[in-house]
């Protein structure tokens, strides 16, 4: 049954458009029009009738075939290409509002993690803005404090980077202490 049921399946791979009745006959009528009407020399008046005769069945079987080429593809549009996009929009619909929901769902989690993202930025520039900061109040103290050495004083004196009242080490300004220690110098 499942056997016969298979054969018994169109495919567009195996659709064959020669088996159509619109269109089944029409290579033989062509080849026949072909056949009663052979190519001619015209040599006469007679022959010139004769071959504008046979021109004419040519013209005429063309523009019929045209015509008929149209009407098909109509049809076909009518009875197949629409009914298809009809059915495949059916389809569509099925998974579209399940994508859809999803869809909200994915940005609702993107929008979560741009905002982990941005507010881990703000942290970090507000650690390097921090660190920046402080080691230009380390270097402004600093500066004052040798401004105001008189000579017997600058002889003795030594750097010390001091923050908010105590001593602080280089490491503590991470990644910028190598900033600190060349601004000092």
């Amino acid at each position: 049954m499942s056997q016969e049921k298979q054969n018994n399946e169109l495919s567009i791979e195996n659709f064959n458009t020669k088996v159509l009745k619109e269109i089944k006959s029409k290579e033989d009528e062509q080849l026949q029009i072909v056949t009663d009407n052979p190519y001619i020399e015209i040599t006469d008046n007679e022959t010139f009738t004769i071959a504008k005769k046979r021109r004419t069945n040519y013209v005429t079987a063309r523009t019929s075939l045209e015509k008929e080429k149209k009407a098909v593809i109509n049809k076909i549009k009518e009875n197949i290409t629409v009914p298809i996009t009809e059915l495949y929009n059916e389809f569509i619909l099925i998974t579209k509002p399940h994508e859809e929901k999803q869809q909200i769902e994915v940005k609702r989690w993107e929008d979560i993690k741009e905002q982990e993202r941005q507010e881990k930025l703000q942290i970090e520039e507000k650690r390097k803005a921090t660190h920046k900061n402080n080691i230009k109040l380390i270097v402004s103290a600093i500066t004052e404090e040798i401004k105001a050495l008189d000579y017997k004083g600058s002889l003795v004196y030594q750097v010390e980077p001091i923050l908010n009242g105590e001593v602080v080490e280089l490491d503590k300004f991470e990644e910028f202490g190598t900033t600190l220690l060349s601004e000092l110098e």
